[in-house]
């Protein structure tokens, strides 16, 4: 409704990713998944919408670093997509981006730097 779309709904794919996604952070995360995909959909919310894409296990072909390493590294890749996913959707408003994703302003600059973006 904020949005000012009407009769939005989800693709099957998209309720069952919804459904199976372990939500470690917890309601607030859902509704900034929500809001997302809520942005970026046009009458369906397809799993591509909802930015809960598995991690792409080809960084465990990198397997001489230690199981710690590759999380990060798979944390490090979802959080640049993710920053540029909505940094593209907002036309670079930083403030916009950072109130979508749920964090700080100043979170949101950080990562950027840190990732050079």
């Amino acid at each position: 409704k904020e949005q000012g779309k009407k009769n939005l709904h989800f693709s099957p794919e998209a309720k069952k990713l919804l459904m199976d996604y372990s939500w470690n952070g917890n309601v607030r995360e859902l509704a900034n998944v929500i809001e997302r995909a809520v942005i970026m959909a046009d009458d369906c919310i397809e799993k591509k919408h909802l930015g809960l894409n598995p991690i792409d296990l080809s960084i465990l072909d990198e397997a001489t670093c230690s199981l710690r390493e590759i999380s990060l590294r798979a944390a490090q890749m979802a959080e640049i997509d993710l920053i540029t996913k909505i940094l593209m959707l907002t036309a670079g408003n930083k403030s916009e981006a950072a109130r979508i994703m749920g964090v700080s302003y100043r979170t949101l600059l950080n990562k950027i730097k840190e990732y050079r973006l």
